[in-house]
């Protein structure tokens, strides 16, 4: 039945549309004429058909570029919903910023439905903080950066394989951070996808992303600027190429000046990078490598002399270095030898040479490895100062005399710090022995395992490691016990033969100390240590809370040496440590099962 009455109708309908009970029509979408030839976008004069506000509209800039283009250099009276440059198959659009805070509240992409999308920022600041930025999306964009400010949710350059977009940008800065009023899993992300996608970042240009990822056909090439990967609040960052493991990178980064910078110890990922060619340099007779700064929290790329040695480990400057310490080098691009040269004194390190050592400082003279064990421990809270010089009788420049690095020694030994196991050739259960054992049957790496419920490693991670829950550094050992397994003891246990040290009264150590962590919802079993030495005697010392296993937060266990040496055990000799969960030799009766994890075991 009819009201009669047009106006009460309308009327209710507007209400209801204020009201949200319906929704209202969305705008039309507005196309870019500079019909008053002034370039501005502002001018609602400038648009077909000719809007009442730019407020929520979608806005195409094609088919129009060069002096045609549309400038934005003010403040916006309305917020436009989409803006699209060059989205129209064989078509331009382009767009110049020069000034005004701006935003597009829902998406801004350019160079799409093969179209060319060209924008140029010289100042003023855009914001796209909902939703998703696109430079190269089936089409060919080109963004152009000598000052202001982009703050975006998300952007990816170069989306699909045979999409092409560009960066240039010699200043200015991107500020790429989830949003929170939209966040995503994507938020926060700078990506180059599958497409052709070149970041050229030179002068004083700033990027600062939570995660980076770089597909195929992506490059970053710097010689200048600062790019940054700071992570999610609460979260660590993300940096990886194509998505996928270090083994399957496909992006690269060309390093030739500059800073790139990454919140957290990232410097065996980007070494790893680096050893695969996805980060270079083309700057002669120069190297890249990457350094973690730990009073920065920051890993960094940095370039050095590609002809001379250079420190891998420890770090010039680094302290509270183990006493026990192995130093690593990263050989000079011609080296066939190396010599090393170590001692206390910085001037007795930098003089010393072949015929020149009076203070006995060559300590290693014409070997081919790139590592170097001193022998014994170094002394506690001492500096200590190195140098290896490169050698290759074959070359005309030969030799290559190092510079000279330095390192503080802490007060203490590591046993283990797990830092040093991967997924490729440092497998953690090869050298903690645990009850599933690894290998072939039939094959000389086999091994069946130790007859225990243990179950050490995660295969789940880059580095077969727990890199989550972690004490110290960025790998710790997950350790998982079932002490009713068939066919098992009813103990579980994980064991490393030591090679060094084995001398554990070196430095006047006194004690050992392991951290340790577990779950509520394990199982209450205790932990034990046990040592043995060369003799055969082994000794065992358990944590005095019963149910170990179950405390779940990290704490640190500090084991007095002599209740080792009190069972007999030679303290100078020491041959294997074993942890364990369950009662060590128990065969009868089936015990809980569950999974902790142990990190920094140490001597002080």
């Amino acid at each position: 039945m009819r009201t009669g009455s047009f106006s009460v109708v309308k009327f209710m309908y507007l209400l209801a549309v204020v009201m949200g009970i319906i929704a209202a029509p969305a705008l039309a979408s507005i196309d870019w004429t500079n019909a008053n030839a002034n370039n501005d976008f502002g001018d609602l004069d400038n648009w077909s058909p000719v809007p009442t506000s730019l407020h929520g509209q979608d806005c195409y800039i094609n088919e129009l570029s060069g002096e045609n283009k549309a400038g934005i250099s003010y403040a916006l009276s309305g917020h436009p919903d989409d803006l699209y440059v060059g989205v129209v198959d064989a078509n331009t659009g382009e767009l110049l910023i020069s000034g005004g805070d701006n935003t597009i509240t829902n998406r801004l992409r350019v160079g799409r439905g093969h179209g060319t999308g060209i924008v140029t920022i010289t100042d003023g600041t855009l914001n796209v903080p909902n939703t998703y930025t696109t430079f190269g999306d089936t089409g060919t964009a080109v963004l152009t950066m000598s000052g202001g400010t982009l703050n975006l949710d998300r952007i990816t350059f170069g989306q699909k394989a045979g999409d092409s977009s560009t960066l240039n940008m010699s200043a200015g800065t991107i500020n790429i951070n989830t949003s929170d009023a939209t966040p995503a899993s994507s938020s926060g992300s700078l990506r180059m996808g599958l497409g052709d996608a070149n970041l050229n970042i030179s002068g004083t240009a700033v990027i600062i992303a939570e995660k980076l990822y770089i597909a195929e056909g992506g490059r970053i090439n710097m010689s200048g600027g600062t790019v940054r990967i700071t992570g999610a609040e609460d979260a660590e960052p993300t940096f990886n190429f194509a998505e996928a493991a270090i083994g399957d990178m496909a992006g690269e980064i060309v390093f030739n000046g500059g800073h790139f910078l990454i919140t957290g110890n990232y410097e065996s990922l980007f070494e790893a990078a680096i050893g695969a060619g996805r980060i270079y340099t083309t700057t002669v007779a120069r190297a890249v490598h990457a350094e973690y700064f730990p009073e920065e929290g920051l890993t960094k790329l940095v370039l050095v002399s590609s002809e001379k040695a250079y420190p891998a480990y420890p770090k010039d400057g680094q302290e509270d270095v183990p006493g026990n310490a192995v130093l690593k080098w990263i050989a000079g691009d011609y080296a066939d030898t190396h010599d090393v040269y170590l001692g206390m004194v910085f001037d007795d390190v930098n003089d010393a040479g072949r015929g020149n050592d009076p203070n006995g400082i060559l300590v290693s003279h014409n070997q081919a490895e790139t590592t170097y064990n001193p022998p014994g421990v170094l002394e506690f809270g001492r500096s200590y100062y190195w140098r290896v010089d490169e050698f290759n009788d074959l070359h005309p420049n030969s030799p290559w005399k190092g510079n000279v690095w330095s390192f503080t020694t802490g007060h203490f030994v590591v046993v283990d710090d797990f830092e040093h196991y991967d997924a490729m050739s440092h497998h953690i259960w090869c050298a903690w022995l645990d009850g599933l054992g690894y290998g072939v049957p039939g094959t000389a790496d086999y091994y069946a395992g130790n007859g225990t419920g243990s179950a050490v490693g995660d295969e789940s991670t880059a580095s077969f490691t727990e890199e989550t829950i972690v004490k110290r550094g960025r790998q710790s050992m997950p350790l998982s016990y079932d002490n009713n397994k068939q066919g098992c003891a009813h103990y579980s246990e994980v064991e490393l033969t030591l090679t060094s040290p084995r001398d554990w009264t070196q430095q006047e150590v006194a004690e050992l100390s392991l951290w340790f962590t577990g779950s509520l919802s394990n199982d209450a079993e205790p932990l034990y240590v046990a040592l043995s030495d060369s003799a055969g005697t082994s000794a065992v010392v358990v944590h005095d809370h019963p149910g170990a296993a179950t405390v779940d937060i990290w704490t640190e266990w500090v084991i007095p040496l002599h209740m080792f040496a009190d069972q007999g055990i030679d303290l100078t000799d020491v041959d294997r440590i074993s942890i364990g969960l369950g009662t060590k030799g128990n065969t009868m009766i089936p015990g809980g099962s569950g999974k902790t994890y142990i990190d920094d075991i140490r001597l002080y």
